[in-house]
């Protein structure tokens, strides 16, 4: 069944969210690009969505079979005033939308479609012999994270057929905020070029961003520039050969090696490349390809063993992802052996974090197949090279996706600032995890809230890059800041809440 419904609920290219929902009795066929609802009460569907409605309405639902129907979704429908009057939702990140509302009867035309939605009246008429439908569209601005659908004042025998739901993307972007005036973070030199779902590593103190979508359409870059925290200024470097955005990337003495990735513009195909990046004499060269072509998975170094594991695989021009749960090894001191065979990664999912720390390799987060809003993981697991084992560690503290840690030279510590949680929104929480005592804390905010932003050390201080923001509609930002870290040590057993997340902190504690 998931199978079936998967491809009727999608992003748009860019990212923005979108639903069809259809009304209609169980076991009835599913409507081309619908997803059913049977009048079960809210909760998450296997479609990935949430929606319902405030007590079972299932023994309303109806289905015609009448040749006066245009198609399925109009022949279906369920009653809002039968045996009381009800509420149907749906979750949806804050924002404005573009709604549309049918209701309607193929049978009979005895009642007054009046239908609000977030106290807007969006269906108003009557039907009759030869118009048994009534529908209208509106843009609706939603503040509290769901969609809501009621009965309004004057309906009479109410029935709903179908709805969708699309974020306007017209609705103007919201402006970069300055980094708030307590928040210890400081602008400096922006990216020369506004990115996001770009790859980086750093190192001595230059940070390196590699690709990822730099406009509305989501078109990728093949654009490389690092960051010079001692001059505080951005340089070009050599384009890589091909544009690529989520690609697993680790430094390995000098060199960057970006694994697999999603190759050109959005929704391009997961790539099996492997590309080797030589920041010493900016010369790139390729490594032996993957098993399988792989997409926003994690990577990681250990001795001589490059690991990557995790991901997701789609086709060109189709966002449906399929997860993975492959961990490969290439052995870098023998890359004609190979790519090996590894333990599976017991939670297969795809935009997850990763980071290497004591001789072990954390997968972090992520998100299952293309549902960014509302399949995040909490999940956390750690792989250790030496016993080829994955284990379970503490969970994060909030589910999160598109998020791309750094570690903390002076402690060892995992830092992951930003991420997508479910309902599709950003955060600006800096999560810090302890291996020595398996634990999340919450050391401080960045100065906005991110997704798949570029994070760094130089010496203490914390340097954030660019990165993208889903209710902003914005693919990128330019916008880099830093700020000194208190750094604390490893087995600090200062305790914090989880969820805190005020912007108050002179300082980030780390």
């Amino acid at each position: 069944m998931i199978e079936a419904v998967e491809p009727r609920l999608h992003l748009h290219a860019g990212h923005a969210f979108h639903a069809a929902v259809s009304f209609q009795p169980t076991g009835v066929a599913l409507v081309q690009d619908f997803v059913p609802d049977t009048g079960q009460t809210f909760a998450l569907r296997t479609d990935g969505l949430v929606y319902g409605w405030d007590a079972n309405n299932s023994q309303n639902a109806r289905k015609r079979s009448s040749s006066a129907s245009l198609n399925l979704a109009y022949d279906t429908f369920n009653h809002m005033q039968l045996g009381g009057s009800r509420k149907w939702e749906l979750s949806v990140p804050n924002g404005r939308y573009d709604v549309r509302v049918v209701a309607g009867d193929a049978s009979y035309f005895d009642s007054v479609y009046k239908i609000n939605v977030e106290g807007t009246l969006v269906v108003n008429g009557t039907p009759n012999s030869s118009k048994r439908w009534v529908e209208g569209t509106s843009k609706i601005t939603v503040t509290d994270g769901r969609l809501t659908v009621t009965n309004a004042a004057g309906s009479v025998n109410n029935k709903i057929s179908f709805i969708r739901v699309a974020l306007d993307e017209t609705a103007p972007a919201q402006p970069e905020p300055p980094p708030p005036a307590t928040s210890g973070w400081s602008a400096i030199a922006s990216l020369p070029l506004a990115r996001t779902e770009a790859m980086n590593v750093s190192k001595n103190g230059m940070l390196y961003v590699f690709g990822g979508f730099f406009d509305n359409k989501w078109d990728a870059t093949k654009r490389v520039d690092v960051y010079n925290s001692s001059s505080n200024s951005w340089s070009r470097l050599p384009d890589m050969p091909v544009a690529i955005t989520h690609a697993a990337t680790v430094m390995n003495g000098d060199n960057a090696i970006l694994v697999g990735g999603y190759a050109g513009n959005h929704p391009g195909p997961a790539t099996s490349d492997v590309w080797n990046y030589n920041t010493q004499t900016r010369v790139w060269s390729k490594l032996p390809s993957l098993p399988d072509a792989r997409g926003a998975g994690g990577a990681g170094i250990v001795g001589s063993q490059l690991i990557f594991f995790g991901g997701a695989k789609r086709l060109s021009n189709n966002t449906s992802e399929t997860d993975f749960s492959n961990t490969w090894s290439l052995d870098l001191n023998n890359t004609s052996a190979g790519w090996k065979a590894k333990a599976a990664l017991p939670n297969p999912r795809n935009h997850l974090g990763y980071a290497t720390t004591g001789g072990k390799i954390y997968a972090i987060g992520g998100q299952y197949r293309d549902r960014e809003t509302s399949a995040n993981q909490t999940s956390v697991h750690v792989y250790d090279p030496t016993g080829n084992k994955w284990s379970s560690v503490a969970s994060l503290p909030m589910a999160l996706g598109h998020i791309q840690p750094t570690v903390n030279p002076a402690n060892g510590t995992i830092v992951v600032g930003g991420g997508v949680t479910n309902g599709f929104t950003n955060t600006n929480r800096i999560h810090v995890f302890s291996p020595s005592q398996n634990r999340w804390t919450v050391a401080g905010t960045l100065p906005a809230p991110r997704k798949s932003i570029s994070l760094a050390f130089h010496g203490n201080t914390l340097i954030f890059a660019g990165g993208g923001n889903n209710l902003a509609l914005a693919t990128g930002f330019k916008t880099t800041w830093s700020t000194a870290a208190r750094v604390l040590p490893a087995g600090d057993p200062t305790p914090r809440d989880p969820l805190f997340s005020s912007t108050e902190l002179a300082q980030v504690v780390l």
